[in-house]
C-alpha cells in the first residue's frame, strides 16, 4: 500500500483537495465522492462515502 497519497508540506486548497480525493480514490476504490454543490466561492463542496451501502 502507498504511504504518499497524500502531499503533507503544501499549500491546501480545493484544487490540491479534489487532486488528493481522486487520488484515494484509485488506491481505495470503496471510497464514493460526489459533488453535491458549491460554495459561495463556487468551489466544489464533496461528500465522500465510505463502504458499499446507500
Amino acid at each position: 500500500m502507498p504511504t504518499n497519497i497524500v502531499q503533507t508540506d503544501a499549500s491546501y486548497n480545493s484544487i490540491l483537495l479534489s487532486q488528493n480525493l481522486y487520488a484515494l480514490n484509485q488506491v481505495f476504490p470503496f471510497l464514493n465522492i460526489q459533488i453535491v454543490g458549491n460554495s459561495v466561492l463556487g468551489k466544489p463542496i464533496f461528500v465522500v462515502k465510505l463502504g458499499e451501502r446507500t
